[in-house]
């Protein structure tokens, strides 16, 4: 999991990605506590969400605009910071080491972490919506994988049955692979990441505003 906090330190204005300076892709991060997860503030813009050459639930390709700047984990939370903050680790992986991302976490569970943060800072910590992980995740670029074309150099991936991959199977530590242009680590690969909006079939179910760094169902259809 990944999580999301608002945060008015940084506005700014403009109208998509091709308008960003490459001085304002240069990673500006922050921590709210020892145990708090490290954030990387993301600008705000436009992109073209969603995969033409993809699988039928990430069609069609669709214009998103977030327009207010927010703040993303900058790595998945590791098995350390869970410990600390929930004083369990249910990870199956949990004799790998404390830099792992944590797993075996159900939604619910990722809810239960983010009250407790919530109370630790008196900051507003949440899931991001999946509009705005994948905006963070492309960050400005148009790449098969999030920060590369070439998923060796982002993501620790494989599965057992095709035998085939980098990850022996296993979750690696946070942050060793390559990053994306915001400072992102491990966007694709390791471990899945909960987001804060639930799945649909097509874009078109359902839609989710971004108003105010708040997520709001707008209407299923």
């Amino acid at each position: 999991m990944r999580i999301f906090i608002n945060t008015f330190l940084m506005l700014f204005s403009m109208s998509g990605f091709s308008t960003i300076a490459q001085s304002e892709l240069q990673p500006k991060t922050f921590r709210d506590c020892a145990d708090c997860p490290e954030m990387v503030i993301i600008p705000s813009g436009s992109f073209e969400m969603g995969s033409e050459t993809g699988y039928s639930d990430e069609k069609p390709v669709h214009k998103v605009t977030i327009n207010y700047a927010f703040a993303l984990g900058k790595t998945e939370v590791t098995q350390a910071q869970w410990l600390s903050v929930m004083g369990n680790n249910p990870s199956e992986f949990k004799i790998c080491g404390d830099n792992f991302p944590v797993e075996k976490v159900s939604w619910n569970d990722a809810q239960d972490f983010i009250k407790k943060i919530n109370a630790k800072t008196g900051k507003h910590y949440r899931l991001p919506s999946e509009a705005e992980w994948e905006y963070a995740c492309r960050a400005g670029e148009q790449l098969t994988y999030c920060g590369s074309a070439n998923v060796e150099k982002v993501a620790w991936y494989g599965t057992y049955e095709a035998q085939i991959g980098n990850s022996n199977d296993i979750t690696h530590p946070v942050g060793t692979r390559q990053g994306n242009a915001f400072g992102l680590f491990d966007m694709s690969g390791n471990v899945f990441e909960w987001v804060a909006d639930s799945y649909h079939e097509t874009y078109g179910f359902c839609r989710i505003k971004h108003v105010d760094h708040s997520i709001e169902v707008d209407s299923c259809v």
